[in-house]
């Protein structure tokens, strides 16, 4: 009996210090986690703040941050495992063979991640640039790990992977600080084309946007079926683009109305004969 109640004491004793130093363990483990992924989080905002500051382009930036805030969180868990009495030393290669392995499944998602890397550090576009890409028209928001985010004209969200980006001919409209714009005016063939090439051009001559440099032009550019038609030819800044468009239209009309020159439905001339 007596030896009974001695091995009793001693479990009871072995048990005791087992939940003293494992729940002492547990709790620096959580603490681990706790201040790490709030240190990830803080740390990461300051390293975008410090890049903004040195005028980093913004795409370069978040990716820059987020690749460190990954890289935070992953040295915090192996730190919390360490406390718990895991042998970190098995476990980064229990993580290497995992990673080899799913690395091999997901190759198109390790093609993603490197094209991502080429878009932010070639830069063939920038946050807020308005680009074409792979079918998509729309502002750039972000470039992930794993996507480039655009957000459409209509307010919609594309989602378009970035090995996918990479491999598609990227037309940027935004590149450059000045657009040339071309519009298609169409005059009936019984109006005075020299009247209509002098309104059309004092439009784009009077417009507060349109440069003088290189010079507005107004041109025959075809003999259409059913009209004469005008072509107007101006550069314009780059952000003003689609406004000028709709504001050159608009004017190009009325002023052709108040000069007695006429845009022509289109028309078809039938001639009937009569059998003999």
């Amino acid at each position: 009996m007596l030896d009974l109640q001695t091995m009793s004491d001693e479990i009871s004793s072995l048990v005791s210090v087992w939940l003293v130093d494992g729940g002492t363990n547990i709790l620096y483990a959580g603490l681990v986690l706790i201040f790490g992924f709030w240190f990830a989080r803080h740390f990461t905002r300051l390293v975008r703040i410090s890049l903004n500051k040195y005028n980093v382009d913004p795409l370069q930036a978040g990716f820059l941050a987020t690749i460190i805030r990954y890289g935070i969180v992953i040295s915090v868990l192996l730190i919390a495992a360490s406390k718990l009495g895991i042998n970190i030393t098995s476990l980064i290669a229990v993580f290497g063979a995992a990673a080899l392995a799913i690395g091999l499944a997901v190759k198109d998602n390790l093609s993603n991640f490197s094209s991502g890397m080429l878009l932010v550090f070639f830069r063939p576009f920038t946050k807020g640039d308005f680009v074409e890409v792979s079918n998509a028209t729309g502002t750039v928001e972000a470039t992930n790990l794993f996507s480039t985010v655009l957000n459409t004209t209509d307010n919609k969200k594309v989602f378009i992977p970035n090995s996918l980006v990479m491999s598609s001919i990227i037309t940027n409209y935004s590149a450059n600080p000045t657009r040339r714009l071309d519009l298609t005016i169409g005059i009936d063939y019984s109006d005075d084309v020299v009247t209509a090439k002098k309104t059309l051009l004092r439009v784009l001559e009077q417009h507060p946007v349109v440069r003088s440099t290189p010079e507005p032009i107004v041109a025959v550019e075809a003999l259409a079926d059913s009209s004469v038609n005008l072509t107007m030819r101006a550069w314009v800044p780059t952000p003003k683009y689609l406004s000028t468009k709709f504001e050159l239209l608009e004017e190009s009309k009325n002023a052709l109305t108040e000069n007695g020159v006429s845009i022509p439905f289109p028309q078809l001339d039938v001639h009937m004969s009569k059998d003999q």
